[in-house]
């Protein structure tokens, strides 16, 4: 059975002025918290290539729980 979880990635943006850093949340249907956050750092990775930013390999995760989400 899936569940959502959320998960936090972190980034760094070495090209701005002060390089600063961005948090980044995302939603993930999954069978549990491993699977959302191998869902989430594979995405972190493309999104860092994508846009020229350091993924940090810093993630945290949380069981969104009740009620499902919604807009």
């Amino acid at each position: 059975m899936s569940e959502w979880y959320v998960v936090r990635c972190v980034f760094q943006w070495h090209s701005w002025p002060g390089a600063p850093y961005e948090e980044r949340i995302t939603l993930w249907r999954a069978s549990g918290l491993g699977s959302a956050i191998e869902s989430a750092e594979r995405e972190a990775g493309r999104y860092a290539a994508e846009n020229g930013v350091t993924f940090l390999d810093f993630s945290q995760a949380y069981a969104l729980g009740e009620p499902e989400p919604g807009e």
